[in-house]
């Protein structure tokens, strides 16, 4: 039932453009092909069957989804490789397993032994190594469990949760804290944005203009005047400078003195980290005030190099639709 369940449900995923990752819902579809791929292991499938599984799906499912038919090849080819590269992972996963198993043996091994056939006083496999096994092989613990019990060994299970929960602790802690600083430099462009309101894009007409400092910030904190050399962050009321906001990237270039003066600042990227705001991001060089009004000078070389190479990951992708189908999808 776990193998019908998952086998239509990557089906339809991966018919839907998901395709295995290590995040998002590229990791839920990975999750459900290795459960699937699991669950025939422990009935003793060892050659490869899900492609056979997601072809049925198609064919009971193809009349009332077309979609599902019109995608079958690229389904069928993405599971057969995501099932290829997890075979090898338990390959390898197996081989540390049973090196570990073999001097915890005590008797000769028994394919088909269940855990729970096994007596209260039987040796068992620290659970360490098992969450080892897990994190750095991805070898999962039933199948763990299933294996030490052919060679008559248990596992230490409360070792093994222990062990995830403190990695699953760490893991919390660090995703909290990047949030947070997110949050508190989130929350300080807004204010940036609400006292002195969207920057005026220029870039279309022209890759040079005079603009005023209304932000300096470096780490995180604002500053009225900034001296020195090093990184910092520079918002102006006004800029030629294209902010990257998922597509193509931003400018590079400086800010300098007005009418061609000292450079003062290099530019090396450009973000819009909250719609309305443009982001100077680079290097200072000597010193910047808020309320002094600068010439900001895009590198309009590398502009138009970017332009054309972001116009043609759009051509290659019209072009590779037109040659291999939908199914080559641009993300």
């Amino acid at each position: 039932r776990v193998i019908a369940d998952h086998g239509r449900a990557a089906a339809f995923l991966i018919a839907d453009g998901v395709t295995p990752s290590n995040e998002g819902r590229g990791y839920v579809l990975r999750r459900i092909l290795r459960r699937a791929v699991r669950h025939g292991r422990l009935l003793g499938r060892r050659e490869p069957f899900l492609a056979e599984t997601a072809a049925v799906v198609v064919e009971v499912m193809g009349e009332a989804y077309p979609y599902l038919v019109a995608e079958c090849e690229r389904i069928l080819a993405v599971i057969r490789r995501e099932e290829a590269q997890f075979a090898r992972t338990l390959d390898a996963g197996t081989v540390q397993l049973e090196e570990a198993l073999r001097p915890l043996a005590t008797e000769e091994r028994h394919v088909g032994r269940r855990p729970e056939e096994l007596p209260a006083d039987a040796p068992k496999l620290d659970g360490a190594f098992a969450f080892r096994l897990h994190d750095t092989y991805g070898f999962p613990i039933d199948l763990t469990v299933e294996l030490a019990a052919e060679y008559g060994v248990g596992v230490d299970r409360l070792g093994f949760d222990e062990a995830l929960a403190a990695q699953r602790a760490r893991s919390r802690s660090g995703k909290k804290a990047e949030l947070a600083r997110q949050a508190e430099q989130a929350g300080l462009y807004e204010a940036v944005l609400r006292r002195s309101g969207e920057t005026t894009f220029l870039g279309y007409e022209t890759t040079s203009a005079s603009g005023q400092v209304v932000a300096i910030l470096r780490d995180g904190v604002e500053y009225q005047e900034l001296t020195g050399h090093g990184e910092a962050e520079i918002v102006l009321d006004r800029t030629p400078f294209y902010g990257e906001g998922g597509g193509q990237v931003g400018d590079q270039g400086m800010l300098r003195e007005p009418g061609g003066g000292s450079e003062l600042f290099t530019v090396t990227d450009t973000q819009k980290p909250v719609v309305g705001l443009h982001v100077h991001r680079g290097v200072l060089h000597g010193r910047l005030k808020v309320g002094e009004t600068v010439e900001a000078v895009v590198d309009a070389e590398r502009r138009a190099r970017t332009m054309r190479n972001h116009t043609g990951t759009h051509l290659l992708h019209r072009a590779l639709r037109n040659v291999v189908g939908p199914g080559a999808r641009q993300a």
